[in-house]
Formats: structure tokens, sequence, C-alpha cells
């Protein structure tokens, strides 16, 4: 176990420096005006505003200080840092509410937006859920999974237990969100505190998805990738959003939160199963 002192040291360095460099960016890309930047990979050239790029890399800050911390500790491998990032032997279910259920949530806020109204969802086009989930996942859902729960939620939850370490990483996940939702979002305070209670939830529960798999990244970035790819998806049909909607979408969160934090304390307190071995001699 690391002294208080290290694990405090590291805590700090990292959020320090996730925090300095992001809003930086994003203080930069809130002032940037209509310039476009070419950008080119292989086969692939986009003209992107200054603003976007400014905004992504912002998004990815995370995950690069996490890499860098790693590099620099001799006592823990990057190579077992970034294992994580493979498919846990997590049963199928965990998986399926991984993706289904930020979509649920969502849908219900869209739901409840459009009156109840069941052909409102005629507008809504599956293929553009699938577009924005594969354009997202390699966007701020890899990178700030990496960051927030595959280095600052191991770091904290040694120390003072996966509860209060969500929760920890919850609040300050939530807070690095506000220069991003201020200064280029251009959201109200009132709207920001409503995703600051979201961005908590969320903590839980990716949490909870990543200590179930073996404390394995996937569970948590397909979660991530869900939800943004989601939000996007009903917002940008209907932006105009109501405050009962958007209060619905972050009580269902929290239920959600509750829901998997519940099965995770049964999970734990379950027996293990005996070992296995060969029969005794009669």
């Amino acid at each position: 176990m690391e002294s208080s002192g290290a694990w405090k040291r590291s805590a700090v360095i990292y959020c320090g420096l996730v925090f300095v460099v992001s809003w930086s960016l994003w203080i930069a890309a809130g002032r940037s005006g209509d310039a476009t930047t070419e950008v080119s990979f292989l086969f692939l050239h986009l003209d992107l505003s200054q603003k976007s790029v400014l905004v992504m890399l912002g998004n990815v800050v995370p995950g690069i200080v996490a890499v860098i911390m790693k590099l620099l500790d001799d006592e823990r491998p990057l190579r077992g840092f970034l294992v994580r990032l493979g498919s846990p032997k997590s049963p199928k279910l965990l998986y399926v509410f991984a993706v289904v259920a930020p979509l649920a949530v969502n849908l219900t806020m869209f739901l409840a937006q459009e009156n109840l109204n069941l052909s409102a969802l005629a507008s809504l086009r599956l293929g553009d859920f699938v577009r924005l989930f594969f354009v997202n996942i390699l966007l701020a859902p890899l990178w700030e999974e990496i960051g927030w729960r595959g280095y600052l939620l191991p770091t904290l939850s040694k120390q003072i237990g996966l509860g209060r370490a969500a929760l920890a990483v919850g609040l300050i996940w939530g807070s690095w969100h506000f220069v991003l939702y201020r200064s280029v979002l251009r959201v109200s305070v009132y709207s920001y505190l409503i995703s600051f209670g979201v961005i908590v939830a969320m903590a839980v529960v990716l949490a909870v998805l990543y200590s179930a798999s073996n404390n394995m990244l996937l569970l948590p970035i397909l979660f991530h990738t869900s939800w943004n790819a989601a939000t996007n998806w009903v917002i940008g049909v209907e932006p105009r959003y109501d405050v009962g909607p958007i209060m619905l979408q972050a009580v269902g969160v929290w239920v959600l939160a509750g829901l998997a934090w519940f099965w995770y304390r049964r999970l734990q307190d379950r027996p293990s199963p005996p070992l296995s071995g060969p029969c005794p001699s009669r």
C-alpha cells in the first residue's frame, strides 16, 4: 500500500495537470473565431474549426496525463495499465447494460419532452446513433476513462474504498467540466449544476462497471460512449429541452447509480464458491 503522502501527491499532481491543461485549451476554444484547421490522417481529410480541435484536445488530456504519469512510475508498468483496455470476461448482461441503459434514460427524456407521444420516435434514426457512437468512442470517452477510471479511481479506492472514491472522482470530474460548459458551450450555471449532478451519478455507475469487470476499462468506455451518443442523438432532433425532462434525465441516472451500487454490494457480499479439488476418498 502506498504511503499517505505518495498517493495524495499522485492524485493532486494528476488533477492539477489535467485541470490546467484542459482549462487552458477550453478557454482558448471559447475565445477562438471561425477559422478552420485541416486535419489529415492516412486517407482521412477533415476541415475542423479551431474551436472543435481545441475542445477535442482538452477532452483527451485526462488520458494523456495518466499515460505520462504511468510512464514515469517504475513501480507500475505501463503494459499492465494498457491491458485494462482489453475485453473483460464479464457477463453479457453487463455489456447490454453499458450500451442500453444510457440509451433508455435519454429516450425517456426525449419522450417526456414530446409529452409521451410515441410517434415522435419516428424522427430518430438508429443509424445516426450508431454513427455518433463510433465517432465518440475514440474521442472523449476513451481518454477520459483512461484517466478518471484507469488512473485516479484506483489511486483513491486503494486508500478510501470504492464508494467514497467513486464520489470523489465524480466531484472532481464534474468540476473539470465547468470551463467547457461555461466558456465553450455557454450554458447557464443552473444547467451546469444539473449536469454536474448527472456526472457524479455516472461516476458511481462507471466505478461499479470498472470494479465488477476486474478493473477493466471497456465497460466504462462503452457506457460513457453510449451516453454521449444518445444525448447528442436526441438533442439533435429537439434541441430545446424544458427543465422537467432534464431533471428526469438526472433522476434516471441517479436511479441507475443506486441500482448499480446495490447490485455491486450484493455481489460483494455473496460467499465465494468452494475451491475445486479431488473428491475425498470414501
